[in-house]
């Protein structure tokens, strides 16, 4: 029974694996979350499991090969579990190889995210000190709702993409389209009511910036004509008013009032956008009560842009 030990360990997660996708689907997101791992670098994991499983077969097949190699008298049961360890090791690997061409533009945006680049940067100029945001490379600063909890950069992107599924539903391409950042992004604050571990809806106020340059290659070159394109929403996102010239905080923008209508709930959004020389900054602020929407846009309220910074 002994050389069969490690077979069984194998074969146990293949077939696991192959007919029990939803639970290691669930493991994956335990440990994504865990980790604070973004949605690309979520994708490695899989094919480290594979490959860590892999590599338990290998004493036993290295042994295995050495005895063969030595003339030395082997078992019967040894021939079996040593091939059934040779085949359940091909499969691991074999798996591990095409998550790697399946996945190979997710793996390499992972591998761009853990050298950092602009976007790690631009959020990192963001600090929260005595309950004030400012990043001075952007040149954005506002009070921030007491007892709000700040997300990592991570879990903003991992947001972003469950949004983009919420919204899609079964329409999986268009998720995708949804949850692509364009050259150009920045992803500055992302603060919730409660901390990352609540499951259930949290209402948030995210910031970003988007280079204007970038923008302008899509047509767009002015603050009221990229504020219009809040407007050029699609079900289940209904405009309620806006876009609308309106002063927030020291600044004078463009506000969009928007609806989520999904079956479980109904998500009310209050859209701001506002400009720096280089940039167009964005502020969403999503709730179902109004209580949550209140705070928020008193939050909004404080808002102050430097329009000359350093930039990206």
């Amino acid at each position: 029974m002994k050389p069969f030990v490690i077979p069984i360990i194998l074969w146990s997660y293949i077939l696991s694996a192959t007919f029990a996708k939803g639970f290691w689907g669930a493991v994956y997101g335990k440990l994504v979350t865990a980790l604070d791992l973004s949605p690309n670098q979520g994708w490695i994991l899989p094919i480290g499991f594979n490959v860590l499983v892999a590599c338990i077969g290998v004493p036993q097949v290295v042994t295995f090969i050495t005895s063969l190699r030595r003339r030395e008298a082997i078992p019967v049961s040894r021939h079996i579990a040593s091939a059934l360890c040779i085949g359940a090791m091909c499969l691991s690997l074999a798996a591990s190889f095409l998550y790697a061409v399946r996945t190979h533009q997710q793996l390499e945006a992972a591998a761009t995210e853990l050298m950092g680049g602009s976007e790690q940067d631009v959020f990192a100029a963001g600090e929260i000190v005595h309950g004030f945001y400012s990043n001075k490379l952007v040149g954005v600063g506002m009070e921030l709702p007491k007892d709000w909890h700040p997300m990592t950069l991570n879990f903003t992107r991992r947001a972003k993409l469950s949004g983009a599924y919420t919204v899609a539903g079964n329409d999986e391409q268009w998720a995708e389209e949804l949850a692509v950042t364009p050259p150009g992004t920045y992803a500055l604050l992302d603060i919730r009511r409660y901390p990352n571990t609540y499951t259930g809806f949290n209402p948030s106020l995210v910031v970003r910036a988007y280079d204007k340059q970038m923008v302008a290659a899509s047509g767009i070159n002015t603050l009221e004509v990229y504020a219009n394109g809040f407007a050029a929403v699609r079900e289940p996102y209904h405009v309620l008013s806006g876009p609308m010239r309106k002063r927030f905080g020291t600044e004078l923008g463009y506000y969009v009032q928007v609806e989520c209508r999904s079956p479980g709930a109904t998500i009310q959004q209050h859209v701001y956008v506002t400009e720096t020389d280089t940039l167009y900054v964005v502020l969403v602020a999503s709730a179902i009560e109004e209580i949550d929407s209140a705070t928020m846009q008193s939050a909004i309220a404080t808002l102050r842009v430097n329009k000359k910074t350093p930039g990206p």
